[in-house]
């Protein structure tokens, strides 16, 4: 029985019994009633301290002065022409099976400028009915099933650019018709 240890018990009514128990909780409100404070503290000084700041670096609100009222300006309309380049038929095998491409291309100048294009157009008809032919045979069949035949008129605005040496002020490469007809079956 030596080994047994004496408890020690305070009595129930006595003052250090009860002053022991709330003793813990009440210290640890006060350090996260403390941190609390310090993180406010540092706050305010913060936004003082920003505030100070922006009124020392910041300058004075400029005046603004209301523009006067003009009236829009537009151009005037520059007519277009629609000049015929090319209507040919090229053969694409690209895909595996020859495809032959029925083909309109116009392209879309001022009225100003399509005297001289229709002339340089006519001089090198044959040049011009070559490079466009060249175009669509070379061509990849994405390119000649796109929805805008984006690719083959971007190919044809350049040739075409490089045939009357970028002379021309062609707005607009038209292809209205761009029909395959599947051969070789």
């Amino acid at each position: 029985m030596a080994d047994a240890k004496p408890k020690t018990e305070a009595p129930a009514g006595t003052a250090a019994g009860a002053s022991a128990a709330p003793a813990a909780p009440d210290l640890k409100k006060k350090k996260k009633m403390g941190t609390a404070v310090i993180v406010a503290v540092v706050m305010v000084v913060e936004g003082i301290a920003l505030f100070g700041a922006m009124k020392f670096l910041g300058g004075k609100p400029g005046h603004a002065e209301a523009a006067e009222h003009g009236e829009p300006t537009s151009k005037p309309v520059i007519e277009d022409e629609e000049i015929q380049v090319v209507q040919l038929r090229a053969l694409n095998v690209k895909s595996g099976r020859p495809v032959l491409y029925s083909l309109k291309v116009f392209v879309r100048v001022p009225a100003d400028k399509a005297e001289a294009i229709k002339k340089t157009l006519e001089k090198k008809r044959a040049t011009v009915e070559d490079s466009v032919a060249r175009i669509v045979r070379s061509a990849d069949p994405s390119h000649l099933s796109e929805d805008g035949l984006e690719t083959l008129r971007r190919q044809i605005q350049f040739e075409l650019g490089r045939l009357t040496n970028d002379e021309s002020g062609v707005s607009e490469i038209l292809i209205p018709e761009c029909t395959p007809y599947p051969t070789g079956f």
